[in-house]
């Protein structure tokens, strides 16, 4: 914790223009004994605590400078909150976009194909808006790989084309830039400009994505094409021992 007296005796001693031999003198000590208190070196004896307080018209707690220390703990505590309100925000964005992940996949047989790409687009857009693009847009891949399966059940290969390769892509240059700087970014968005992304684990965040691509029967449309098979040996490469 920090300690002030010092600070403040030589502010208040210059505000009323004195010397410290002339300050020395009114409170019946050396120079040497305020020149230490102002550099810090030393504190003065308690029971001159009101002599001086009561000279210079200020409280001891001003003297101390308790009313400045309790003014730092006070920010370093709503420091500490602004901190865990932005991992909440976090953790309820999620929230949001899991909700209407199941929403779309539990009640599909309810729903149009067209609502539920509307639907996956909301919850990109969501992570575009809080987010923005300063976590190498990871957060929306699994959401896009989502829309390029719905896009390929619909014979719209070219969107299904646009949107895997979006995932392929970005999956992939993320960990080369990894293994470049062995760093995370730091988010850029006013919400979360305090935080760390989280670096995902590489080899289960691949695994996920190579099983939906191998397994979903939305992607047999286009299983043997060249471009389909490149995405599976891009991901492939990725996973390490």
């Amino acid at each position: 914790m920090n300690i002030y007296i010092g600070e403040n005796i030589k502010r208040l001693r210059q505000e009323k223009r004195l010397t410290q031999e002339a300050l020395a003198n009114i409170i019946g000590i050396s120079f040497q004994a305020v020149s230490k208190w102002e550099c810090g070196d030393a504190y003065p004896d308690i029971t001159l605590l009101p002599v001086i307080a009561n000279y210079f018209g200020v409280t001891i707690d001003e003297l101390l400078g308790n009313d400045k220390i309790k003014a730092e703990e006070s920010k370093a505590r709503r420091e500490e909150a602004f901190l865990l309100h932005q991992k909440s925000l976090i953790e309820n964005v999620w929230n949001v976009m899991a909700m209407i992940d199941c929403y779309h996949q539990w009640y599909s047989d309810f729903i149009s194909p067209a609502d539920r790409l509307a639907l996956l687009k909301i919850s990109a857009d969501l992570t575009d808006i809080i987010y923005g693009d300063d976590n190498n847009g990871l957060a929306k891949l699994l959401i896009y790989e989502e829309m390029a399966r719905l896009y390929f059940s619909l014979g719209e290969k070219e969107n299904g084309h646009k949107y895997l390769e979006t995932v392929v892509d970005t999956w992939a240059n993320y960990w080369v830039a990894f293994d470049e700087t062995q760093d995370t970014p730091m988010f850029k968005s006013p919400l979360f400009n305090r935080l760390k992304w989280n670096k995902p684990q590489r080899n289960a965040g691949t695994n996920i994505y190579l099983n939906n691509i191998k397994t979903s029967q939305e992607y047999d449309c286009v299983r043997n094409e060249e471009r389909f098979i490149q995405y599976v040996s891009r991901l492939e490469k990725l996973i390490k021992e």
